[in-house]
């Protein structure tokens, strides 16, 4: 029996017919099998609201509902879970990463897959561990946990491009730059944009990327003028922390210029502070990839399957969805000059977005068989 029947008949069991979260390392393997099978997953936009629908589930049912969470998007479970637990609501949270110790205080009972092992096994427990009086929420650890108690630095080099100088790394990707913009003219590689915005950059400027592939780019293609001035997130790093981030640097930094670059799965977890860069009179550019994808397990999944599962999705109008936060916008079309943009952009006062339309599906070649980011050579 494969293990997505093993799944199958353990959610029919429980009558269970949705799954709530985000693509990630470490649910690949699930979400591929789901793929297969009548049971459906629900891609939220951010981790937080997949645990509250998981909570809604659960509440109106009464059954066990279930919410998976891979690379370290699961931190932001703390909250939904407490609030889970208070209500003595039957959520089951599938989890793999090193941040799993920080919600031990938030569930009831946390089930380790022992490593190698078959945490499908497992998973019938934790559903009925999480339905038994008093109902609450229970975590089931899947494989390639590091459970210890101690969160892992950034540095950790499984999520970082080696230990070995940026500009070092940056020459030699620059070799594979022909490899990497092969395709349709547009919409474009990321590469021919970082170039745009490289020669308008000054010493002053500030850079804040947020992570996933965004970040793995912008390492690899785009050099600040002066050290320190580029800002960049290991991949699993909170989406769209780059803007809240670029507002702390704004206000600390008046000097120069501030340049956000995100793609459009994390500009719309927090887009709503471009109010409160308006309400500060921050004047910040941000570049917007839209692909409509969650990109990070999009590659993983070509890569493992040769097919995707569930990390599709409508993107919003960024043109209307930043004007309706207080925010200015425009949209790079084809045979848009984005200098033009960028330069028009800086003349602006606060907050202006513009929105480059990508093809980012070349950044296999950053992803290593593991998941982690290669180092070049």
């Amino acid at each position: 029996m494969s293990s997505y029947q093993k799944v199958h008949e353990i959610l029919t069991d429980f009558n269970i017919h949705y799954l709530y979260g985000i693509p990630g390392e470490g649910i690949l393997d699930l979400l591929n099998d789901l793929a297969d099978g009548s049971h459906h997953f629900v891609s939220a936009r951010q981790m937080w609201a997949a645990g509250y629908m998981a909570m809604g589930d659960a509440w109106i049912s009464g059954r066990p509902a279930l919410c998976a969470a891979g690379d370290a998007y699961g931190v932001e479970l703390i909250r939904p879970l407490r609030e889970a637990r208070r209500h003595r609501l039957p959520v089951v949270i599938l989890a793999c990463g090193d941040w799993i110790p920080l919600l031990d205080p938030v569930i009831k009972q946390r089930f380790d897959t022992a490593e190698g092992g078959d945490w499908t096994a497992l998973l019938d427990s934790a559903l009925q561990a999480a339905a038994r009086e008093p109902a609450a929420p229970v975590l089931l650890a899947l494989p390639g946990s590091e459970t210890a108690p101690a969160f892992r630095p950034s540095e950790d080099p499984a999520f970082r491009d080696g230990r070995r100088p940026a500009a070092e790394r940056r020459e030699e990707w620059k070799g594979m730059k022909d490899q990497l913009t092969q395709g349709p003219d547009f919409p474009p590689t990321p590469i021919p944009i970082f170039e745009t915005l490289q020669q308008i950059l000054t010493p002053d400027d500030l850079i804040l990327c947020d992570g996933g592939l965004v970040g793995l780019w912008a390492e690899r293609f785009l050099e600040p003028l002066s050290a320190g001035r580029l800002f960049v997130p290991p991949p699993g790093a909170t989406p769209g922390a780059a803007s809240p981030l670029a507002l702390g640097a704004r206000l600390a930094h008046p000097e120069g210029r501030v340049i956000v670059i995100t793609d459009d799965a994390s500009y719309n977890t927090s887009v709503l502070e471009i109010e409160t860069m308006r309400r500060m009179g921050a004047s910040i550019v941000t570049l917007v990839f839209r692909s409509s994808h969650w990109e990070w397990a999009r590659v993983r999944q070509e890569q493992l399957y040769n097919r995707t599962a569930f990390v599709e999705y409508r993107c919003p109008n960024l043109i209307r969805l930043t004007q309706v936060a207080g925010g200015k916008s425009v949209r790079l079309e084809r045979g848009d000059s984005l200098k033009s943009h960028l330069k028009y952009a800086f003349t602006l006062k606060g907050p202006v977005t513009i929105d480059c339309p990508v093809d980012m599906r070349g950044a296999a070649a950053f992803i290593k068989d593991g998941g982690g980011p290669v180092s070049g050579s």
